[in-house]
């Protein structure tokens, strides 16, 4: 992680540099901003999915403001075989919505446990590498048509690069709420507003056995 102060005029840049990916145009850049950098490795320090869960590399937490800039690259990996022709079996591979949503949940939940140091003590941890964060509902959930250079984009397909931006809503003892969005080639495409449960391990391993030995007993 390395904490760095973005200057107004070189934020645009610096960010695009790091993630690889268009910033929206939309997104007006009124000041400077306190910043924090994720590489691959701090991402998946954090957040509870291991290596063959986790969709995230780099991130850019913007202090400043409560929001977080990551991005991600879509892969042949994640689109193979999504929908293929019954008849011909011709394959039409591309990001399924359900693992958009997925992406978008760990933006969230990596700026819920780097921003908001007090779920820590209120969750009876010391350190945030002792809570997680689970998505508990979906508020509402937005999609679009993009259009770029006058062509209708339905799909996110295999090479696509996403702009994400997870912002808070509100926050409370143990919950708490983000908005995320995605952008494509700087225009925004879907948004998602999520909450999620903040608790500590020890509270989720019982939690998690309780509900296995109940399984058990059926």
């Amino acid at each position: 992680m390395e904490e760095k102060t973005l200057y107004k005029d070189d934020i645009v840049r610096e960010v695009e540099s790091f993630l690889k990916a268009k910033f929206p145009a939309e997104i007006r850049i009124r000041e400077d901003i306190d910043t924090v950098f994720f590489t691959a490795e701090d991402t998946q320090s954090i957040i509870a999915e291991d290596s063959r869960q986790k969709f995230l590399l780099q991130a850019i937490l913007d202090q400043t403001n409560n929001r977080l800039f990551s991005s991600y690259r879509v892969t042949d990996f994640d689109c193979d075989g999504h929908v293929v022709n019954k008849k011909t079996k011709e394959n039409f591979p591309f990001l399924p919505m359900g693992k958009l949503g997925q992406i978008m949940a760990q933006s969230g939940e990596l700026l819920i446990l780097t921003e908001h140091t007090n779920l820590v003590s209120d969750n009876g941890a010391d350190d945030p590498d002792d809570i997680l964060a689970l998505v508990k509902s979906v508020q509402s959930i937005e999609s679009s048509i993009v259009r770029l250079s006058g062509a209708a984009k339905f799909f996110l397909l295999p090479g696509y690069d996403i702009f994400m931006i997870s912002s808070y809503k509100s926050e409370r003892l143990t919950t708490s709420s983000c908005t995320i969005e995605v952008f494509i080639q700087g225009k925004i495409m879907t948004k998602m507003s999520l909450t999620y449960e903040v608790l500590n391990w020890d509270r989720f391993v019982k939690i998690y056995h309780m509900q296995l030995k109940g399984d058990e007993k059926k």
